[in-house]
């Protein structure tokens, strides 16, 4: 072979990688628009089962940014996450918590004191809400709290036998 068939030959090798290379790029760019979509629907989905009728949840990958706004019940008004009292930061992130773990493929999901800013009757509703969207997934959840889970009542234990270990330490 001559030095021109080798490069020819190159170019072919070169372009068709290029193509694939694209094909790819539009491929992941296509997943990240249905990734974010299905999060967004779960995110506000979340939010109105836990009593929120507004939110809004914004991904822009290419500013690497993440904005969570919610209809404040103390404002009647859209605040950012930052503006936001204790209990409703906790349950925006609870349910944003939601609409991430339906999108990553991963078998255990675990998040440490997630409840911390919510009072006994909104931690109640947070944990049934969460309980309800991971109860059919085929992973493990560990959720870690200081205060005591309100799965822990006899009737939740029996209603749940086999889906729900809840592990409780106590200090001696």
């Amino acid at each position: 072979k001559t030095a021109e068939d080798y490069v020819h030959e190159q170019k072919i090798r070169h372009d068709v990688l290029f193509d694939h290379l694209k094909d790819r790029s539009g491929f992941f760019e296509k997943a990240k628009e249905d990734k974010s979509r299905s999060m967004k629907v779960t995110f506000r989905r979340a939010l109105a089962h836990n009593g929120m009728t507004e939110g809004k949840m914004s991904l822009r990958y290419e500013d690497e940014e993440l904005e969570l706004k919610l209809h404040s019940s103390h404002s009647n008004k859209k605040i950012d996450i930052s503006q936001a009292s204790g209990g409703e930061k906790s349950k925006v992130i609870g349910c944003f918590l939601i609409s991430l773990w339906r999108e990553l493929v991963c078998p255990f999901r675990g998040v440490d004191e997630w409840d911390v800013f919510l009072d006994h009757a909104n931690r109640a509703e947070m944990e049934k809400l969460t309980f309800q969207y991971v109860k059919g997934d085929k992973k493990q959840y560990f959720f870690i709290s200081p205060q005591d889970s309100t799965m822990l009542t006899p009737e939740k234990v029996r209603e749940n036998e086999g889906i729900v270990q809840v592990v409780t330490l106590r200090k001696n």
